[in-house]
């Protein structure tokens, strides 16, 4: 799995391949989700409600560059790492 973050335990990942809505990937212990980039709504998946406050914050902070990842991702292009909330 392309991992593009990781930051306090949580794992952020991409898929090259995938379609639809543009979103990603969390893992955090036992817990696996997946959000929506545009608004960073849960799209399935669970994650306790800290780490998912965190990681909707983070989506917030980095939409663009999480946006040009999945570009390149449907593009077949290798995506890039992206800075944790804590990191400019």
């Amino acid at each position: 799995m392309p991992t593009i973050a990781a930051f306090h335990g949580i794992v952020i990942y991409m898929y090259w391949a995938e379609h639809g809505i543009a979103h990603l990937h969390a893992i955090k212990g036992d817990h696996e989700a997946t959000f929506e980039i545009a608004t960073g709504a849960l799209m399935e998946g669970e994650m306790p409600s800290r780490a998912r406050k965190m990681i909707q914050g983070w989506i917030a902070l980095r939409r663009d560059a999480l946006v040009e990842n999945w570009r390149r991702g449907r593009n077949g292009l290798p995506f890039e790492r992206i800075a944790g909330p804590d990191n400019a």
